[in-house]
């Protein structure tokens, strides 16, 4: 089980960094994170309850000659996942391929972005996997690889390479139907006055949060044999899924300290790139906080209201000249992560969603 815990380790050395302002130690340490969570993640075999599952989905995917609606009618999973998994059999490849090559697309792409909008990247993507490595990184293949394509869809979308940053939010759903909800979030970020931004922002948080609390009543009008649909349903109706007051806390600290930041220092705020960062952020919770009447939606959601809320905090520190300030927000987050990293691994583990860490290698031992 120690190997959940390599977070803990790698977190001090990219907090280390980040306060020493050293870019080029800060790029090491992120190479060195982005690996060891590729290599923990892509190379395990059988230690989630999930994993069988998904290589029980790889063996009944037929190849490319016999891929079409009727052979996958039946399959569980969105179909872009399903033509990776078949081109990936017709090249003869196995699962275990399959798996790695997700993890290092994901983790790389998501390394990747962060690098791109903050100095600070190797100290966000660690302190993202604290909360979401086991439940995104480690388990839930799809959603990974659909969340790394949206962060590289909003990276082009910064660049103003619209058709791109549209072409891969396609692939995104293709991937994870739920991934549509960020295609009106990326939209959304376009919306440039304050007034009409904060107003849509605010009306979604405040709908989704009342949902949440006097229940979301529906009625089940037909037995719909699509997919997406009956997901949609199963989610709504899983009595055990709720989303907890420190959920909401984690969520709502973002939006604190950033007002407190921008109320101090309110030249960190303007800087365009901290702008478009502070538009999908902030979109991004908002669009969390819309479905938390859905829990496990607003738990898929929330992966990247996380990171873009890391990634713009962080940015704005960079440029804040006041290092009291900095070591004091940076040495509280990284403290209140690893809290919630291992009481998330306990909760994992005591569920029985977490098992002993394996490797396919040793199924050569």
């Amino acid at each position: 089980m120690i190997v959940y815990y390599f977070v803990l380790v790698l977190l001090p050395l990219a907090l280390v960094t980040n306060l020493a302002r050293s870019r080029d130690a800060s790029r090491v340490m992120l190479a060195i994170t982005a690996l060891a969570t590729i290599m923990i993640s892509g190379m395990r075999w059988a230690s989630d309850v999930d994993h069988i599952d998904y290589a029980d989905m790889f063996t009944e995917t037929p190849n490319l000659a016999n891929f079409n609606p009727e052979s996958i009618r039946d399959l569980h999973g969105e179909v872009g996942y399903l033509l990776l998994s078949a081109i990936f059999k017709s090249l003869g490849l196995n699962f275990v391929t399959l798996s790695f090559a997700c993890a290092a697309f994901s983790v790389g792409i998501k390394a990747f972005v962060s690098s791109r909008f903050s100095r600070s990247a190797s100290l966000a993507f660690c302190l993202y996997l604290c909360v979401h490595f086991i439940t995104i990184e480690f388990i839930q293949i799809r959603w990974a690889v659909a969340s790394a394509l949206i962060m590289l869809a909003i990276h082009y979308q910064y660049h103003r390479k619209l058709v791109v940053a549209a072409a891969l939010l396609v692939l995104a759903v293709g991937f994870h139907y739920f991934s549509v909800l960020f295609v009106f979030v990326c939209v959304l970020a376009e919306v440039r006055k304050e007034t009409i931004y904060y107003l849509v922002v605010v009306s979604a948080s405040l709908v989704g949060l009342i949902l949440a609390v006097e229940g979301f009543v529906y009625t089940e009008v037909n037995e719909s044999e699509l997919y997406v649909i009956k997901r949609l349903f199963s989610y709504i109706s899983d009595p055990l899924s709720n989303v907890g007051l420190l959920s909401y806390a984690k969520i709502a600290l973002f939006p604190f300290v950033y007002f407190v930041l921008t109320k101090l220092y309110p030249a960190l705020a303007v800087e365009p790139v901290t702008m478009f960062l502070r538009r999908i952020a902030f979109a991004s919770i908002a669009a969390t906080l819309l479905v938390s009447f859905i829990p496990l939606m607003h738990f898929r959601a929330v992966v990247l209201a996380d990171i873009f809320s890391l990634l713009l905090l962080l940015r704005m520190l960079d440029r804040c000249g006041n290092q009291v300030i900095r070591v004091a927000i940076l040495s509280a987050f990284s403290t209140l992560y690893s809290v919630w990293y291992v009481i998330d691994i306990a909760n994992y583990i005591d569920a029985g969603r977490l098992y002993v860490y394996r490797t396919w290698l040793q199924m050569f031992i």
